[in-house]
């Protein structure tokens, strides 16, 4: 009887772990996992299977960077500076006295009507940001945004509350939560489009250097208007149209574009160089 009870009581928490862990073995194959995730993921698996629990002692500095409230990263982002204020994105009434009149109209993320769900959020932050709306819609993340509901929105690149920019060195890094070798998305465009936004910086310096020195005419003015404009271009994410713009601002201020190695040329020097040693061994025997 007691061997019974025992059984069934591993047998109930054999069904509770698998239950809190079949997110992981079911999204594995169909979530853009980044290589970085799926490592945890793979990490989590094996303490489920150790009885270990994850603990402060482990992941201590992790938890203190994510506990900060919503409130101290919006105090210190850009949309605080211009004030533009909670109720700009989530609704609701700033005048109100009482909590639940300030929280009239405001709903959960997850809430399809709620602005800030992400199909919806393009059309909340276009309302401020209409070029980068402008550009947006003709994406072709925006179609599949709207035609299968799966797709990137603002916040994939602009985390909420602080609303950074993200820096160059972390283009591919955002890129690859869907262009990688697991999901086969074009896994080429992260380091493509980081590369791409890079030289528009390094070209954005070398304008300026040139404007400094006194070098600021019609070629100059024109290299700096397409870089000025290549924040809100950047947002259509064509990159044959990103690095054909940065290709036209090499040409104005007389950088030469790059050629391109032809595929293999390394490989065809390197067999001739072995055929001639090849014929040159049989010669001499």
């Amino acid at each position: 009887m007691r061997l019974a009870i025992i059984s069934m009581i591993l047998l109930t928490l054999i069904a509770v772990v698998s239950a809190e862990n079949s997110c992981v073995e079911c999204h594995k194959s169909v979530s853009a996992f980044t290589p970085e995730e799926m490592r945890f993921n793979e990490i989590r698996k094996e303490h489920l299977e150790r009885g270990v629990s994850c603990s402060l002692e482990c992941h201590e500095d992790l938890l203190s960077r994510l506990a900060m409230s919503n409130y101290a990263q919006w105090k210190s982002s850009k949309h605080a500076v211009s004030g533009v204020t909670c109720d700009k994105c989530h609704g609701g009434n700033p005048e109100a006295k009482d909590k639940d009149g300030a929280h009239v109209g405001v709903l959960r993320s997850s809430d399809p009507d709620s602005p800030i769900y992400y199909l919806n959020l393009p059309s909340t932050c276009g309302k401020c940001h209409e070029k980068q709306l402008s550009e947006f819609s003709l994406s072709e993340h925006y179609r599949k945004l709207e035609r299968v509901e799966l797709a990137p929105t603002c916040s994939t690149c602009h985390r909420p509350h602080t609303f950074d920019i993200p820096e160059a060195t972390e283009i591919a890094r955002i890129c690859q939560n869907c262009h990688n070798e697991n999901i086969g998305a074009n896994p080429e465009v992260p380091n493509k489009a980081q590369e791409l936004l890079k030289q528009s910086l390094e070209l954005k310096a070398v304008v300026n250097k040139m404007k400094a020195e006194g070098k600021d005419g019609e070629n100059v003015k024109k290299a700096e208007q397409i870089l000025n404009a290549f924040p809100v271009t950047w947002h259509e994410f064509n990159l044959e149209r990103l690095e054909a713009e940065i290709d036209a601002v090499k040409s104005l201020i007389g950088i030469e574009k790059e050629t391109k190695p032809t595929p293999g040329f390394e490989a065809i020097i390197l067999s001739i160089a072995l055929l001639a040693a090849l014929l040159i061994r049989r010669a001499v025997k």
